[in-house]
């Protein structure tokens, strides 16, 4: 299944990337690929069409309650959702360090929740978008798309320490654990997370440092530029102002 890759300069938020997981048994992954097949559609009326509701309404939601998705957050075995083998490995070696009983599955719950997580945000429905976000981080711990997405409602809701608790370990899973092909732009994603939170906390020189780093990985990367831009002009503004 394709993957859409386009992901926003921006750095607040990321265009909806439904993942890849494990092969599983062959009844199982044909219900699988309908619901990511749909999950694909919502994202065009989302993306596209600028129909949030409209997704939510006509797929994702239906996704998560034909797939069952709040079940999997119950209970045990622990439920998760990996997009790369060293993803998998991790949250069952965690799982056992802590005596838990824990499964890797393919399963398009994580990728509902976040997109339902990210329509409900743009229909200006903070709260709602926060918890479907961390359904999604609930099985998908490491997920850096996932996370960098809570980390911008934490910005959204100015937060800005939660927010650099949660871009520092996007930045971390994206060197970790992203597939090849997303880890550069969720590396600087959470790069530019981590930057904003630090202007935000006054502390400009950590925030440079975060910018140039991104700038060092993606020499385009046009966000981290008007960022360090805007740093120097707060450096300005403070040496001319009044004693």
């Amino acid at each position: 299944m394709a993957a859409l890759t386009l992901l926003v300069l921006g750095g607040c938020a990321s265009t909806p990337r439904p993942a890849e997981a494990p092969a599983v048994p062959a009844g199982q992954a044909a219900a699988a690929d309908e619901h990511f097949a749909r999950l694909h559609r919502g994202v065009d009326l989302l993306m596209r069409r600028k129909l949030p509701r409209k997704a939510i309404d006509e797929y994702f939601d239906p996704v998560i309650a034909e797939a069952g998705c709040e079940r999997l957050l119950e209970g045990e075995p622990r439920t998760y959702v990996a997009r790369t083998p060293a993803e998998s490995v991790f949250y069952l070696v965690q799982a056992a360090r802590q005596d838990l009983k824990a499964v890797v599955v393919r399963t398009p719950c994580a990728d509902a929740f976040y997109l339902k997580g990210y329509a409900l945000l743009d229909l200006g429905d903070v709260e709602g978008a926060r918890a479907a976000i961390e359904r999604a981080v609930a099985l998908a711990p490491r997920n850096a798309q996932y996370l960098a997405e809570l980390g911008h409602i934490h910005h959204v809701e100015r937060d800005w320490e939660g927010a650099l608790t949660i871009f520092t370990l996007a930045e971390d899973s994206a060197r970790s654990f992203s597939p090849e092909d997303a880890r550069l732009g969720e590396v600087t994603r959470a790069l530019r997370g981590m930057g904003f939170s630090l202007i935000e906390l006054g502390r400009l020189n950590e925030a440079e440092l975060r910018f140039r780093e991104s700038l060092q990985l993606d020499p385009d990367d046009e966000a981290a530029q008007q960022e360090l831009a805007y740093i120097e002009q707060l450096r300005e503004q403070a040496a001319h102002a009044p004693e």
